[in-house]
């Protein structure tokens, strides 16, 4: 009897936290311009709901020289932008936080190759963040690198077994000593690693390693997973966000993101003994003739698509947020009528339908 009133205490110590992690909401961010003709977007951002502000951070650019004191944001070589300087002050005075994606190695870090090929020490990118880390406190949301499986993003490597593999371990090693340094800087600091997307089985035209075999191999040289606290994946689709669709030509779009839940788990979490929950980082749905996908949705559809999608995120605890990419469309060049057209506002700032759609999403876990 004893026994059985001490389960209970236990179990009941146990549930609220239990609860507590189930309840929480999911992360809205959004990708976009600090400013626009000068003027801060972030009051926009703060009627959007958006919890993370998305911005890059390029490397080789702060750095063309190597600094002799690399850690210190004060470093005279250090050039810090003047883009992400606003964004972090407008976030802290309009209560939206900022996510910041680091990459970009400067020359003198990679052999004088281009900055998309990543440096030969990992210890001058780690040394990097840790500067960036305390010239903004604030930040507590770093993504390391933006997605390398893709040619442009991490060149260098051929497509053969070995080649699949050094790409996979060099970033690994990029990501796990990106994860020590900001965590040496502070515990509060939440690391996003993996930063996959919906890849072609096929043609490897965009990605030397398919998806699900970089989510196999993606490994420390000891057989370890790097350590990270979210793994970021981009789901681009052209199909109808709808989980219960057979897998798709291309591996991880939207309506495959159980399956990528699933090798998430088996793959990753297991061999990493813990459980690391998913950041859709870039999702959009275009609204006209564009260059980047094989899709035109009408303003209705894309905020019929985006209703459905945070549905599904929403219902799925291991899905940690919901990211867009961005806030408004470009405008086509002079005799062309193809832009990008995923913003959540057109070309002139007027919002379209599914801005109203991302200002509305309940959050809330179901």
């Amino acid at each position: 009897m004893h026994r059985i009133l001490l389960l209970g205490v236990l179990l009941a110590a146990l549930l609220p936290a239990a609860d507590a992690a189930a309840a929480r909401p999911l992360q809205k961010a959004l990708w976009g311009p600090a400013a626009i003709d000068g003027v801060s977007q972030f009051p926009l951002y703060k009627d959007l709901d958006v919890d993370l502000f998305q911005i890059q951070l390029r490397w080789e650019r702060v750095a063309t020289d190597r600094p002799a004191d690399p850690t210190n944001p004060a470093d005279p070589v250090y050039r810090w932008p003047k883009d992400l300087d606003l964004a972090v002050e407008e976030g802290r005075r309009h209560g939206v936080k900022v996510l910041v994606l680091v990459q970009g190695a400067p020359t003198w870090s990679n052999g004088r190759l281009p900055w998309t090929t990543p440096p030969e020490d990992v210890r001058d990118y780690a040394n990097f963040l840790v500067a960036a880390a305390r010239r903004y406190p604030s930040v507590r949301h770093w993504m390391i690198w933006g997605e390398p499986l893709r040619n442009i993003n991490w060149p260098g490597f051929d497509r053969s077994d070995q080649g699949r593999l050094r790409i996979a371990q060099t970033y690994a090693r990029l990501l796990d000593a990106a994860y020590a340094a900001l965590k040496r800087e502070s515990r509060r600091n939440v690391v996003i690693g993996g930063n996959t997307f919906t890849t072609d089985r096929t043609s490897q035209s965009w990605a030397p390693v398919p998806l699900y075999e970089w989510m196999r191999i993606l490994r420390l040289p000891n057989g370890k997973v790097p350590r990270m606290d979210l793994w970021g994946h981009n789901p681009f689709t052209i199909r109808f966000p709808r989980l219960k669709d057979p897998p798709s030509a291309n591996q991880g779009d939207f309506s495959d993101l159980d399956r990528v839940l699933g090798r998430l788990k088996r793959t990753v979490s297991r061999k990493a003994r813990r459980r690391i929950p998913l950041f859709v980082s870039e999702w959009c749905l275009p609204t006209g003739p564009n260059d980047l996908f094989r899709l035109e949705l009408t303003y209705q559809q894309q905020a019929r698509w985006l209703r459905r999608a945070f549905a599904i995120a929403r219902a799925r605890r291991d899905i940690w947020g919901m990211g867009w990419w961005e806030l408004q469309d470009d405008r086509p060049p002079e005799g062309s009528d193809r832009a990008n057209r995923c913003g959540l506002l057109d070309a002139d700032g007027n919002q379209k339908p599914a801005a109203d759609v991302f200002r509305r999403a309940r959050t809330a876990r179901r």
